[in-house]
């Protein structure tokens, strides 16, 4: 594929993509519509089933479930309509508990509100790995002070090593890393490309 190919793929994609949200948007006020008419849920588990597992899904359930007194909930054995997720078959159902404290389908605010703006509070975790990975090696060195084995032989000299680059408390159990810095020159790094 050329660069121009390239180029016509990448701006049918975004098109596309313009063209995905606009059509979730609009089937998703419709089946809410549907659902605060009928106390049908089942355009909403169809549409969730049309979009796929992953984010886009995630966004569209918490901007259906934050506009509308709807769940989801795992589906009972051979129910004809579902949505797959986690190894699980889910619906979308009426929330009774929602209902019956008088909250009503909102589809105003829900058409205000861009359906893949709509993310859990929680939904991306930042994982920070280097804070995850000292631990790990700060809980490795504990283990060993208590007089316990916790790793495959050999590893021990690696994971000293790791933590003194990484400037992780080990106790008496540390040992000194010396790091090189050297400078390059801009034809070394033409040369290398």
């Amino acid at each position: 594929m050329n660069t121009t190919q390239l180029s016509k793929a990448i701006s049918a994609l975004k098109r596309s993509t313009a063209r995905q949200r606009t059509v979730v948007q609009a089937l998703g006020l419709a089946a809410a519509e549907h659902a605060s008419q009928e106390g049908d849920c089942v355009f909403l588990t169809r549409l969730l089933d049309a979009m796929g597992a992953g984010m886009t899904r995630r966004a569209a359930i918490v901007w259906m479930t934050k506009h509308c007194p709807i769940t989801t909930k795992t589906a009972k054995p051979g129910t004809r309509d579902t949505f797959q997720a986690d190894g699980k078959a889910y619906v979308v159902t009426q929330d009774k508990t929602r209902r019956e404290a008088g909250e009503t389908y909102n589809l105003v605010a829900m058409a205000a509100e861009d359906w893949f703006s709509a993310t859990p509070e929680n939904a991306v975790k930042t994982l920070d790995t280097l804070k995850t990975i000292k631990a790990a090696i700060a809980r490795h060195f504990a283990t060993v002070a208590k007089g316990e084995r916790p790793v495959v032989a050999g590893q021990e000299d690696e994971l000293r090593v790791l933590a003194a680059m990484l400037n992780v408390d080990i106790g008496g159990n540390s040992v000194e890393v010396n790091v090189v810095e050297t400078e390059v020159e801009d034809e070394d790094l033409a040369d290398a490309a």
